[in-house]
């Protein structure tokens, strides 16, 4: 197997989503009169058999009941069509008390089979109370497929990024352009913050389903403006590659934004092998690293990365801790040669190795 070069490309891709504005879980539609709703219309990538729908609320003024459910499509409209995909494909959420907001998971009565033979609508139906559904603000929108309907009055087709997800028991549904982050954390720190306040160098723990040669490292920086570099190690936080690396200048003028940071020395990481990527502040001006909060480890299931994509952070240069794992830190990598898959030297890269990102 050779590596070829290719077109520099982003991988996982959580960077592509941001620009200057900071990334949120924010409100969303308000459902608190008969007949509203807010809802995703998808097309499933494979079969999958839910058993519960799950959605963030953001806020609960009174206590709220909904009906999750999962509903056909009308192929004129592209509306929810009001019918269930099978019967019983929905589940009452039971009394949701005043002030009680985040992660809720509902179960289905029946768990139908869904997949890519046609467009499903997740919808979140009100039944009493006043609750507003959570969406992420300034992390891309939806539209197109998926797209959101809300319905406050009227049935209308939105591009607001509502947060929900699909889960089996298991594992949750890829479903892509929706990312079912429960809130978005940060955290300055600099170049002598001490260990117990999340050390001087944060990151993210890897692996990658495929073989590629890294060239440089993109991160979501928080209107921070210290000097920091980008460095790649190994499991065990043994130094692979580094590059002394400043923020861009948005970041310097104190705005939000990505910044793209080249490897002075590329490095190939091989396919199923367990490294890390960190960001080292090199002066005692604060820098700040973004990461998504997740209800559970087992929602990166429905994430472009998988479950291989941790938080972890270190001190001096020390071992690696993973205390707090479950976050998912909005760093990528950026790829310039990738394994053809063939093992020949022709250059056909014919057979590259394909795989999903989440935002093709």
């Amino acid at each position: 197997m050779t590596l070829q070069t290719v077109p520099p490309f982003v991988y996982p891709g959580f960077t592509l989503r941001v620009g200057g504005s900071l990334p949120a879980v924010a409100n969303g539609t308000q459902l608190n009169a008969a007949g509203e709703y807010d809802s995703v219309v998808f097309r499933p990538g494979r079969e999958f058999t839910p058993t519960h729908i799950a959605f963030v609320a953001n806020a609960v003024a009174a206590d709220s009941e909904v009906d999750c459910r999962l509903e056909t499509v009308d192929d004129t409209t592209g509306l929810p069509s009001g019918t269930l995909v099978a019967a019983n494909a929905n589940g009452l959420s039971g009394t949701i008390p005043s002030g009680s907001t985040g992660w809720k998971q509902i179960a289905l009565t029946s768990a139908p089979t869904i997949g890519p033979s046609a467009d499903v609508a997740i919808k979140i139906a009100w039944v009493s109370g006043d609750l507003t559904v959570a969406r992420m603000a300034n992390y891309g929108v939806l539209s197109e497929k998926p797209y959101q309907v809300a319905n406050t009055g009227a049935p209308t087709k939105g591009t607001s990024h509502v947060i929900v997800a699909l889960y089996d028991g298991s594992t949750y549904l890829l479903i892509p352009g929706v990312f079912p982050f429960s809130g978005i954390t940060g955290g300055s720190f600099n170049s002598d913050t001490a260990s117990g306040s999340g050390g001087d160098e944060r990151g993210v723990r890897f692996r990658l389903p495929f073989k590629a040669r890294a060239c440089a490292i993109r991160t979501y920086d928080a209107a921070a403006s210290g000097d920091f570099d980008v460095l790649i190690t190994d499991d065990s936080g043994n130094e692979l590659s580094s590059s002394a690396a400043a923020v861009d200048a948005s970041n310097q003028l104190g705005n939000h934004g990505w910044a793209e940071n080249p490897l002075a020395n590329p490095v190939t990481l091989d396919a199923n092998t367990w490294y890390r990527a960190f960001v080292r502040p090199s002066t005692t001006t604060n820098t700040n690293l973004l990461r998504a909060i997740l209800n559970s480890a087992a929602v990166k299931t429905a994430l472009p990365c998988g479950v291989d994509w941790n938080y972890c952070f270190r001190t001096d240069g020390g071992a690696p801790d993973d205390t707090g794992a479950d976050a998912c830190p909005l760093i990528d990598l950026v790829f310039d040669q990738l394994d053809d898959g063939e093992g020949g030297g022709s250059g056909d890269t014919g057979g590259l190795t394909r795989f999903n990102t989440g935002f093709n």
